[in-house]
C-alpha cells in the first residue's frame, strides 16, 4: 500500500520596518499567486502550502522568535519573496533556518533576485 504525503511548503514575505511602524503591512501577494496556481493546476492533493501570517509581534522584536516558529513548522520548501526592504533579513533567516533544517530547500523570488544578486 502506497501513501501519498505531501510536501510541506512555507511561503513568507517579511514587512519592511516601516510597514510595521505605521500598522500596516506588507501584503505577501507572490505567495497567494503561487498558492492560488497551485489550486488551480490541482497540486494541493501534493502538497500543502502555507503562507505563513506575519504579526507585530514576530516581525519587530528580531529573527528570534520568527526562526524557532518556522522551525516548529518543520516545512520541506521555505519560500522568500525578496524585496529591498527583506533582502538581508529573509537570507539571514533563512541561513538560519538551514542550520536547523538541514535538508530543507529554500527558494527566494521577487524584485531582488537579479543576475546581479548574489
Amino acid at each position: 500500500m502506497t501513501v501519498n504525503r505531501k510536501y510541506k511548503i512555507l511561503l513568507l514575505q517579511l514587512p519592511g520596518t516601516e510597514f510595521v511602524l505605521r500598522g500596516s503591512y506588507s501584503i505577501p501577494l507572490a505567495a497567494g499567486y503561487l498558492k492560488a496556481m497551485a489550486y488551480k493546476k490541482g497540486l494541493l492533493d501534493q502538497v500543502n502550502i502555507e503562507i505563513l501570517d506575519l504579526d507585530v509581534n514576530i516581525a519587530l522584536p528580531g529573527s528570534a522568535r520568527l526562526i524557532d516558529l518556522i522551525i516548529s513548522k518543520s516545512p520541506e520548501i521555505l519560500g522568500f519573496s525578496l524585496y529591498s526592504w527583506n533582502s538581508i533579513q529573509s537570507l539571514f533567516i533563512a541561513e538560519e533556518v538551514k542550520k536547523k533544517i538541514t535538508d530543507i530547500k529554500v527558494i527566494v523570488g521577487g524584485p531582488e533576485v537579479t543576475l546581479n544578486t548574489k
